[in-house]
Parts: structure tokens; C-alpha cells; sequence
């Protein structure tokens, strides 16, 4: 089983792909499915902390934010 080694600081739900996003301290992005619990996609952050997510409640999108002030836009039909 997967899990954060550090404190999830975010989340959403995409409902459209029953997706959950989630960001932790531990500089990673994860990407759930809901359906089976099972991780899709970990992205490690090596320079920044992501802080904050926010999927796209129609289409296959997500931004996320980092504390450096950046901001990353991710295709999720890419990712997977």
C-alpha cells in the first residue's frame, strides 16, 4: 500500500474520472482512484513544496500550487 510519509496539506476530487489529489509536505503530488483505492501517479516536488490543489470540476485538469508562489497545471489524460 502507498501513503504520504508527511502531513497531506491538500486535496480535491474530481468527480467526472472519480479521481482523488492530494499534496503533502513530503513534496509529492498523488493522484487516486476512487474506485479501487489505488495510486495512479506520484509526482516528487524535489525543489518546493506543493501546498494546494484544486481539480477542474468538467474536464481531465488540475493546478497546484507550491510555496515558492509557483503554479502547475497538469493534464490528467497525460499522466495516467
Amino acid at each position: 500500500m502507498r501513503a504520504h510519509s508527511d502531513a497531506i496539506l491538500a486535496m480535491d476530487y474530481h468527480a467526472p474520472r472519480r479521481n482523488i489529489i492530494t499534496v503533502s509536505k513530503d513534496q509529492t503530488i498523488r493522484l487516486w482512484d476512487m474506485q479501487t483505492p489505488d495510486q495512479l501517479v506520484e509526482f516528487t516536488c524535489a525543489i518546493d513544496i506543493p501546498t494546494c490543489v484544486s481539480a477542474h470540476p468538467v474536464l481531465p485538469f488540475f493546478a497546484a500550487g507550491f510555496k515558492c508562489g509557483k503554479l502547475g497545471i497538469f493534464e490528467m489524460e497525460r499522466l495516467v
